[in-house]
């Protein structure tokens, strides 16, 4: 069920349909003018579902071993999913303009252990990923940022460190395109 904020409550959202199959520890994107996405999840590992003109349809089948709590982000026409189980260490471009994933990834892997339940965002062309498990399932403190405006030449760059580990967290940019802090 979607639930929309008014007036102070929460309330379902008659506009959206429920999902056709339930979906757990999944990946949300919106991306402006296409839809949404819901990526992966827990037994859905590799499947999507496209959210267009007020109804789901089946969507791109995520490459590798798919995604259960992974992290997505939309920039440039492109939606990136990163990590997640089982694949950890993935950085994954689907590109909504041909509607295919790349068959191999141009970006560099998540480093370390890769990750898992950690939340991400841009900030202008900048990737950020923060917190989350590792593959051996130890809290991360990390942060990293990947320049997306790079291209095929971007690196992953160590950030600093949270306050304490944290995973399930979610990272967002607040303010108008170009404009965010």
């Amino acid at each position: 069920t979607c639930l929309v904020l008014e007036a102070g409550r929460w309330r379902p959202d008659p506009r959206v349909p429920d999902l056709p199959q339930p979906r757990y520890f999944s990946t949300l994107v919106t991306v402006p003018g296409v839809g949404v996405f819901i990526m992966g999840g827990g037994g859905t590992y590799t499947s999507s579902l496209l959210l267009t003109g007020g109804s789901w349809e089946e969507g791109p089948t995520l490459p590798g071993g798919g995604a259960e709590s992974g992290c997505g982000v939309a920039w440039g026409g492109s939606v990136f999913i990163l990590g997640g189980i089982p694949e950890h260490y993935q950085v994954r471009e689907y590109r909504t303009g041909s509607g295919e994933w790349e068959e191999e990834s141009k970006w560099p892997q998540l480093g370390g252990k890769g990750r898992k339940w950690h939340g991400c965002s841009v900030l202008g062309s900048q990737l950020l990923v923060a917190g989350g498990w590792d593959s051996d399932c130890t809290y991360l403190s990390s942060t990293a940022s990947l320049d997306l405006a790079s291209g095929a030449g971007a690196a992953w760059l160590e950030g600093g460190k949270l306050n304490t580990p944290r995973t399930g967290l979610a990272l967002v940019t607040v303010g108008a395109p170009g404009r965010e802090r």
